[in-house]
């Protein structure tokens, strides 16, 4: 005779299996976020070649303005078209207005394509990843830094981008 389980047994598993679970979400969260970190750095790496293509055509020069301003003139002048890349996949906070880009990038003009130094110009804003960003240098590469500041001095992606300048 086969025996059945109580009332008791059943809730005891339910929780048992319940907490089971519940020890993995944290972890499946985090993959989410290193996903969402690694796409991130895509994106910026793309902004980042719509850049250069951009001053190949105007003498060397990158676009003129800083931050939004100058993702507007990637994508009126058809360099970089798509507005969703202008958004970093772990914020919400972008579109457009009026068919211009609002980004969730940061972009400091001033550079040249012939700039010798090794400086970053375009980098994540400070709300887009919870203690890390990403940064695009001058020759193309995009690193990321991680910790609470990782915008402080010290750091040196940031550092980089403030005496470059």
């Amino acid at each position: 005779m086969q025996k059945r389980l109580t009332l008791i047994e059943v809730i005891i598993i339910v929780v048992v299996i319940g907490a089971s679970i519940a020890m993995f979400i944290p972890a499946i969260n985090a993959s989410r976020e290193r996903n969402r970190r690694i796409s991130c750095a895509s994106q910026l790496k793309c902004i980042g070649l719509a850049l250069f293509q951009y001053s190949m055509d105007f003498n060397d020069y990158f676009p003129n303005q800083d931050h939004d301003g100058g993702f507007e003139l990637l994508r009126s002048n058809d360099y970089l078209t798509d507005n969703k890349i202008y958004a970093c996949p772990s914020t919400s906070d972008t579109g457009n207005v009026g068919g211009a880009v609002i980004s969730s990038y940061n972009y400091q003009s001033g550079f040249t394509s012939n700039d010798k130094i090794d400086s970053g110009f375009a980098w994540d804003k400070l709300n887009n990843h919870r203690k890390f960003g990403n940064l695009l240098f001058l020759d193309g590469h995009v690193t990321g830094y991680a910790g609470p500041n990782w915008t402080a001095p010290g750091n040196t992606g940031w550092d980089i981008l403030k005496v470059s300048r």
